[in-house]
């Protein structure tokens, strides 16, 4: 689950009771969006790297809205 406000990025880890990660959009690093094809199939997914070298965020294609989050995490990192 991934939650996106004028503050920054919120996502949730884990199974269950899911533990709650936020970061300030000053805190990303950087934000690539990155593809792999295996046998004429290709996923898609976007990574975001933390300031603190933190394990990057992996946001995957098969989450719910993922066209509008990639298109508004790049529109955020394309007006910097």
């Amino acid at each position: 689950t991934v939650l996106v406000d004028t503050h920054g990025i919120s996502y949730a880890r884990g199974r269950g009771d899911l533990q709650w990660l936020s970061a300030a959009w000053s805190e990303i690093l950087q934000l690539r969006q990155k593809s792999r094809t295996y046998r004429g199939s290709t996923t898609y997914w976007i990574e975001l790297e933390f300031n603190d070298r933190r394990k990057k965020l992996k946001i995957s294609q098969a989450i719910e809205g993922y066209p509008a989050l990639r298109d508004i995490l790049m529109s955020v990192f394309t007006a910097k």
